[in-house]
């Protein structure tokens, strides 16, 4: 299970536990400036459900989950403290002003088709989301806070807006010291913001969220009459009308990257869909050029790449934006190599590098000249270390030696290597732990890593003794990620206790010794299995004006790999 895909599904398990008292339907926002500088047209997550409740159970027993995430995820996330909080708020709130909706409430929203979204905080994680819920109790529960505010010290009139009958007034509920939540009920729309400061800006609402609200409550207005509605943000990732299915997720490239997605533009969201049969799809929001270049890419850098790795994916690259960065290291004329390389890279992770330091891959347009071999020279001494770092045994400070270049036999490229001492280095020479900061240039194919044994294994690939990512493909696959369980479950218990020793984390160290191993031996049993594109697909298009008009969406394929 790679990062990106943990995130999301983490994501997913946390919004249906925390919120699970309630559900959303189908609304069109106008998008906000406020306090938190989120636009409520654009979330990072986006999750259209058929019966939300069913979504942390469903994610459980997903075919690539199943096992690997057990039944106490969700009861986690069920007894998780801001619900507790908020379910003990509703029902003190019932109790002492007499109210009959309270558990009725809960177990009916929980049980309805619905429509969150969620933004990211300052830390990445999905903290803030908008619920937008049509309910038959919509006006009830309008009503019943129009008498509470009046007198519970927990509830509060914030302003009022125009709703799709007249005035409705935005109810501001203190469930705990940290958290208030803002409601708006007109009807049988119930519009619930997790944050007030999603609609404030100092302290009053902007005219941005005051009509994100009127919308709201008024529906997808936007939707042509007889026709399903489409809320915008959904529209704002290319999605039609929910039908025929039993989860919809979708999550932006740039929440699932870490803010990555610079490097890779052409790709803009991922998105996992049950249907109503329980089959899981798989498919990915991109341009054209972006398909065409992944495609078409990934077929030649895996002929190169050696196998055995815990994971490895290729993703359609953009080079550019690491020029900006590389520029204070080393001389313009480097940076033009950046210009002959095909527009994928290869990301390989396993032992040798750990997460931290997944093996690069990435290949030249045309034959290699003389003045590509000088770049990547270049390049090689320009990110690294002039001097030993600390806690490597070597004395602190100390020049390290030159990067050491060597030509392969045969004229079948270079290979270039520089020693780097630091306390953090995942080999040991004479007593001086290190880094082997290593670039290999095969034929076309560039590589580089801190493991240089995978580099010994590519060519070894070069000379038909080892084998190739490709020669484990059946034809007419374009693979995009391939992952080898039994590995990852290797790399991820030698990170996990590699940070979390007995003796710096006791207390870690022992719950994951006591956790962790039924997770990974679960983990290792899922096999071998990759992720495909289509060989010859093109995008289904959205249409639409602006940017997103030339995206489109595209399914790829899970299946189990040789």
């Amino acid at each position: 299970m790679t990062p990106r895909w943990k995130r999301l599904t983490l994501a997913g398990l946390a919004l249906a536990g925390v919120l699970g008292f309630a559900v959303l339907t189908r609304a069109h926002f106008a998008g906000a400036a406020n306090a938190l500088a989120i636009d409520l047209n654009r979330p990072d997550i986006l999750v259209r459900s058929a019966r939300l409740s069913d979504l942390p159970r469903d994610l459980v027993q997903a075919p690539l989950l199943r096992g690997v995430l057990t039944d106490e995820v969700v009861h986690y996330y069920q007894d998780h403290p801001t619900r507790l909080s908020l379910m003990g708020t509703l029902k003190r709130l019932a109790f002492e002003h007499d109210l009959s909706w309270s558990d009725r409430l809960v177990a009916t929203l929980m049980d309805a088709p619905g429509e969150l979204s969620l933004w990211r905080d300052a830390k990445g994680r999905p903290e803030y989301f908008m619920l937008v819920l049509q309910q038959n109790l919509a006006t009830q529960i309008a009503q019943q806070l129009a008498k509470l505010s009046l007198s519970d010290k927990q509830l509060s009139v914030l302003d009022t807006i125009q709703g799709a009958h007249g005035d409705a007034r935005v109810y501001v509920l203190q469930f705990d010291r940290h958290h208030q939540w803002a409601f708006v009920a007109e009807g049988d729309r119930l519009v619930v913001l997790s944050d007030l400061g999603m609609l404030l800006d100092g302290s009053q609402m902007t005219r941005a969220t005051r009509q994100a609200l009127s919308e709201a409550l008024r529906g997808a207005a936007a939707a042509k009459s007889g026709e399903p509605a489409v809320s915008v943000q959904a529209r704002s990732l290319g999605l039609g009308p929910f039908q025929g299915a039993r989860q919809d997720i979708s999550a932006r490239a740039d929440y699932l990257s870490f803010g990555y997605q610079m490097f890779f533009p052409g790709l803009d969201a991922l998105r996992v869909v049950e249907s109503q049969a329980g089959g899981w799809q798989l498919s990915a929001r991109l341009n054209a050029s972006a398909l065409q270049a992944w495609q078409e890419g990934s077929r030649r850098l895996w002929q190169t790449v050696p196998a055995g790795h815990a994971v490895c994916v290729a993703l359609p690259m953009a080079w550019q934006p690491g020029t900006a960065v590389l520029k204070s290291v080393v001389k313009p004329d480097t940076l033009k190599l950046f210009d002959q390389l095909d527009p994928v890279a290869g990301l390989c992770w396993n032992r040798g590098g750990g997460f931290d330091a997944p093996m690069l891959a990435a290949r030249l347009r045309n034959p290699a000249r003389p003045a590509d071999d000088q770049a990547v020279a270049a390049l090689v001494a320009g990110v690294t270390r002039k001097r030993a770092g600390p806690g490597s045994g070597a004395p602190q400070g100390a020049p390290v030696a030159p990067v050491s270049s060597q030509a392969l036999a045969g004229g079948q490229g270079r290979l270039w290597l520089r020693k780097v001492p630091h306390g953090f280095g995942n080999v040991t020479e004479k007593q001086t732990h290190l880094h082997k900061v290593s670039a290999l240039r095969l034929g076309q194919t560039l590589m580089a890593s801190i493991d240089q044994d995978t580099l010994a294994q590519a060519q070894a690939v070069a000379k038909r003794s080892y084998p190739a990512m490709a020669d484990q493909f059946q034809d007419g696959e374009v693979p995009v990620m391939v992952v080898d369980s039994a590995l990852l479950a290797q790399v991820i218990d030698m990170e996990t206790f590699g940070v979390l020793s007995a003796d710096t984390a006791p207390t870690f160290n022992r719950v994951a010794r006591q956790l962790l191993p039924a997770r990974l031996k679960a983990l290792r049993e899922l096999g071998r299995w990759q992720v495909n594109l289509p060989a010859t697909s093109a995008l289904r298009p959205q249409g639409g004006d602006g940017p997103d008009a030339k995206l489109g969406w595209v399914d790829l394929t899970v299946r189990s790999a040789r």
